[in-house]
């Protein structure tokens, strides 16, 4: 199993207050420590760094600043070549936290759009890391490209809404490879988790409840 070794660690940097393993990134116009990535990044760069997927789906790529670490990352500790997927929608809505759904005003998603295109765009220049963007709805576009890619890491942090996640998951666990891990992030209070528990044992489940919460799985080995 890929994480068959990995669960004890993942606990142990889930407990750690400073993380000084990850020598920097590049991020912003400047290069910056592995303690300025946003927590609930660490431990997702901290495992392609161990694990070094050369194909990764990103579910919510937003304004693409998680879309710069994953893809610095790669560059950084990935086979080569390397290929980033990251998918989202353009309309003008915004899934805060777990329980709220937030309607942002044109002009202010307008900024986040533009936002995510310079970042895309910068990416995307990248000769070493393969940086993919897609639009549509998450339902839609996970089957086509786990069919299309073999994915070895998906980091699903689109919607975070039950039914959607549900729905999500499905296609994940039709599709993805045997080898696949998946982490499902901002998932504190979510009624995905203990759905997860209850109707997907063939997977293994690890989950943290650091920062905002992330589920980690992977397929049990038989």
């Amino acid at each position: 199993m890929l994480l068959e070794h990995y669960w004890k660690e993942l606990k142990e940097y889930d407990n750690k207050a400073e993380y000084d393993c990850f020598p920097f990134i590049y991020s912003r116009g400047k290069y910056q420590s592995y303690n300025s990535a946003p927590e609930n990044f660490i431990m997702v760069i901290e495992f392609i760094r161990r694990k070094r997927p050369r194909y990764v789906l990103e579910c919510g790529t937003f304004e693409a600043r998680g879309t710069e670490y994953i893809a610095r990352t790669m560059r950084l500790y990935c086979p080569r070549p390397c290929t980033l997927i990251t998918i989202d929608v353009e309309g003008c809505i915004d899934h805060m936290g777990i329980d709220t759904v937030t309607f942002m005003k044109d002009d202010d998603y307008a900024d986040s759009i533009e936002i995510r295109k310079a970042r895309l765009s910068l990416l995307k220049r990248d000769p070493f890391v393969n940086v993919i963007y897609r639009e549509g709805l998450t339902q839609h576009l996970i089957p086509k490209i786990l069919r299309e890619f073999p994915i070895e890491f998906i980091y699903e942090d689109a919607s975070h809404l039950p039914h959607v996640l549900r729905e999500d998951w499905k296609h994940i666990n039709e599709t993805a490879r045997k080898n696949c891990v998946v982490c499902f992030d901002d998932i504190n209070g979510n009624e995905f988790v203990k759905w997860f528990k209850e109707n997907a044992k063939e997977w293994d489940m690890y989950y943290t409840g650091r920062e905002r919460g992330q589920l980690w799985v992977e397929r049990r080995s038989t």
